[in-house]
């Protein structure tokens, strides 16, 4: 915004220079900058002459499309259709799950589109799944690699909470494990006073394959305590929880 005040500002005390300039340096910036309110007909033409020799424009063909990118080191959220870039040198980059991290380097021409294509190599298989709730630990073939976090997307989930009657914010965030190796995988789900969960995964292919949400199941039961001795304090894995009689609700399973 300061940039394209300063640029109409100087066109008008007739610093025309001094105006493409400002919009040479506004474009470096924002490529695809659009006026966000009505500018004078003589500056539009102005700013539409610098747009034709600073900035091309690319159509990004990307496989697989849900792949992470970053263009000349920061992180890049591609759109469908052209995308505006300022001419000269780019660097692409893109990595996935199972995939050979990949990059690209391509020219952009002022005032031309063109297509630029990266295709990511596909070398092992990769296994997503989201937890109910969060916090789960998942081991393969008995190796722990990690803990399912909290933040679900809601994209992600699709009708999932109404089928398992979960609250959407229960879920996990979509945890991912890489290069799984061919065989048979047994996925162990871990979470303490809760029941595990192991599901067997028969890898074939060098492709993503997906678990439907898992729910595990609170394991807990309710302990009633009485004595003989009138006033006898209750104690659970060295906490007090009161005196006798006595009913503890939600008590873990295990000794």
């Amino acid at each position: 915004s300061a940039f394209e005040l300063r640029a109409r500002t100087r066109f008008f005390l007739r610093d025309t220079d001094g105006a493409k300039s400002d919009f040479r340096a506004l474009l470096g910036i924002s490529p695809g900058y659009q006026f966000a309110t009505p500018v004078s007909s003589r500056v539009k033409a102005l700013f539409d002459e610098i747009v034709k020799t600073t900035v091309g424009m690319i159509v990004l063909n990307l496989t697989p499309a849900d792949a992470e990118l970053e263009l000349d080191g920061h992180p890049f959220v591609p759109v469908v259709g052209a995308i505006p870039l300022v001419a000269g040198q780019h660097t692409l980059s893109g990595r996935r799950a199972g995939c050979r991290p990949t990059t690209l380097p391509f020219t952009v021409v002022a005032g031309a589109t063109q297509e630029v294509s990266l295709l990511l190599e596909r070398v092992s298989a990769s296994l997503r799944l989201i937890t109910v709730p969060s916090g789960v630990e998942v081991l393969i073939d008995g190796v722990s690699r990690g803990r399912t976090e909290s933040g679900p997307k809601p994209d992600q989930l699709g009708d999932w909470p109404q089928k398992l009657n979960v609250p959407a914010e229960l879920f996990s965030k979509e945890f991912v494990l890489e290069d799984l190796p061919p065989g048979t995988r047994t996925i162990q789900l871990t979470l303490p006073c809760h029941v595990a969960v192991e599901r067997r995964v028969q890898v074939e292919k060098p492709v993503d394959y997906v678990i439907d949400p898992l729910k595990l199941e609170r394991a807990v039961a309710s302990v009633y305590v009485d004595s003989l001795t009138p006033a006898v304090r209750v104690m659970l894995d060295g906490e007090p929880r009161g005196q006798v009689p006595i009913q503890l609700d939600d008590v873990c399973e295990g000794s």
